[in-house]
């Protein structure tokens, strides 16, 4: 705490256990500086909890402004506000290691702009997860080893936009996992998409459009429509099919009643085609 002219910071514990909330072990440090770089060494398996943390106010955060996890990062897990409230952190890659991240792990980092998740499976998300609620407005950039994405993940993020790499293999998303991403102005389901959670979209109010392009994709449920309310703060969401397509599932694009209807304005299907099968609703 307090060690104000720090502007780097290397962490490679390998057996570092938890912090307590009002541990405060990293306040004020870098404050007399530009900003603060954290490296995540090889050794390092787990980032604890509250480890970089304020708690419930960004008085006292540490200037950290970027998270980088080096190539041969062994890290599987990520504490439960581990960075929460760290008001500088702007960019922060998650590399294909991490398996497990922690309740409101990155909440209120009011100046975050990029999100690079390379994690393979990020489904090990305890119950109502929020791990990166109500901070700043973040490109998120899902990287080509991600498969999963659990419940709870980005609800209530301020996702600006989301773009997936060549050869993204997500698979399934689960449920919840993007609702109330009020700033989220484009939805993306690429081809291996197999598996959408219950209210996965849910109120993401600001989207515009909608891309499906996944052949994988089962019905999905009727009484938990993935696309409640989606576009609804906006002049209306443009729909575009993926040429490869061959079915639209059950309850897609559906609403639990007139009132959550996604506000979807075009359907579009791309040249070529193959699509054969709409399903009912």
């Amino acid at each position: 705490s307090g060690c104000a002219n720090v502007t780097e910071i290397y962490y490679d514990a390998a057996n570092a256990g938890d912090l307590q909330q009002s541990s405060f072990a990293f306040n004020e440090v870098g404050k007399n500086t530009d900003g603060v770089i954290l490296t995540v060494g090889p050794n390092a398996t787990k980032i604890p909890d509250y480890m970089f943390s304020p708690w419930v106010t960004t008085e006292g955060a540490p200037r950290i402004t970027q998270v980088i996890f080096e190539d041969n990062s062994t890290c599987i897990s990520i504490g439960k506000y581990a960075f929460a409230y760290c008001a500088s952190l702007e960019t922060v890659t998650i590399p294909a290691s991490v398996d497990s991240i922690g309740e409101c792990a990155f909440s209120n980092c009011a100046a975050l702009s990029t999100l690079y998740l390379n994690s393979e499976w990020t489904l090990h998300l305890p119950g109502k997860n929020y791990a990166f609620a109500t901070g700043g407005s973040f490109d998120l950039i899902l990287g080509s080893t991600v498969k999963g994405i659990g419940d709870y993940t980005f609800a209530n993020a301020s996702i600006a936009s989301m773009r997936m790499e060549d050869g993204c293999q997500l698979s399934q998303i689960g449920q919840y996992a993007f609702a109330e991403a009020n700033q989220l102005t484009n939805i993306i389901l690429p081809a291996n998409l197999s598996a959408l959670g219950d209210y996965a979209f849910y109120n993401c109010s600001m989207v515009t459009e909608i891309r499906l392009m996944s052949t994988e994709l089962g019905d999905l449920s009727f009484n938990f429509p993935a696309m409640n309310c989606v576009g609804q703060n906006t002049e209306g969401v443009r729909v575009i099919i993926g040429k490869s397509v061959t079915a639209i599932p059950a309850y897609m694009f559906a609403g639990s009643s007139d009132t959550y209807n996604p506000k979807i304005i075009s359907l579009e299907f791309e040249e070529g085609s193959l699509c054969t099968s709409i399903g009912q609703y």
